[in-house]
């Protein structure tokens, strides 16, 4: 499912060093056609929702998609993860992590899911973490409490999700409220350099609506190493680089 628009037609047409008579002259209808080719094509009732030529918006914000995983910066309040369960005790989920719904487990593959009690696992901003103890390498205590004989054992003989289940279901809300702003102004600068681009390369003016999904640039082109990094610096890569 394509992800929704990071930012709205007038605060990206703001954000661009370009108006519409820059590159359609006086047309009569270069306002609609600026519209068009930024927001595409349904944006301006030419199109039905979601067909014909998505805009510039979509493929600058495809790329930044591109480079994050393919995971979209909106908020996404009911996200359903399904995955096999791995032979770690982390299970990477889509970053940012705001509340997790329920987790639910398959004891084996023949089996209907169930929902696996709250205190079996733990969450961050970035992963689903197994909490079924250890293997183990534990001794009995006075109370009937265990613990590790070595405290290292802790997390070397840790039970992974493959030591209790097979496949693993998280229903959990993440993203942003609101997309982070250097998302978006990497965004429009990408958007900037593909006008710029497209503008060398032709003249506007003397194009139809509906070439400009066959002249819209590769935007693999268009990416500056500052740009990327401001796209990687918004995941905290750390806290997704995690295997026990």
């Amino acid at each position: 499912m394509a992800s929704e628009p990071y930012q709205s037609l007038e605060r990206l047409r703001a954000r661009i060093d370009f108006e519409p008579d820059d590159l359609f002259g006086e047309s009569a209808n270069a306002e609609k056609r600026f519209d068009r080719l930024l927001y595409g094509e349904a944006e301006v009732g030419d199109a039905p929702e979601g067909e014909g030529w998505r805009g510039l918006e979509a493929e600058a914000r495809s790329i930044i998609e591109n480079l994050s995983g393919d995971i979209p910066y909106n908020r996404e309040p009911e996200r359903v993860d399904e995955v096999r369960a791995p032979d770690t005790a982390t299970i990477q989920l889509a970053y940012p992590v705001n509340s997790v719904a329920t987790v639910e487990v398959k004891r084996s593959l023949r089996d209907d899911y169930e929902e696996l009690p709250d205190y079996q696992y733990d969450v961050t901003d970035h992963h689903l973490i197994a909490e079924f103890g250890t293997r183990a390498g534990q001794t009995q205590q006075v109370g009937g409490n265990r613990r590790p004989v070595n405290e290292l054992l802790g997390t070397t003989q840790r039970m992974n999700w493959r030591d209790r289940v097979r496949k693993v279901r998280v229903t959990y809300d993440r993203g942003y409220e609101e997309v982070p702003y250097q998302i978006q102004s990497a965004q429009a600068d990408l958007v900037g350099r593909a006008i710029r681009k497209m503008r060398a390369d032709q003249t506007f003016a003397a194009a139809s609506p509906d070439e400009f999904a066959g002249v819209s640039p590769e935007f693999d082109d268009l990416l500056t190493d500052e740009i990327r990094r401001r796209i990687e610096d918004t995941t905290s890569l750390s806290g997704s680089a995690r295997a026990i």
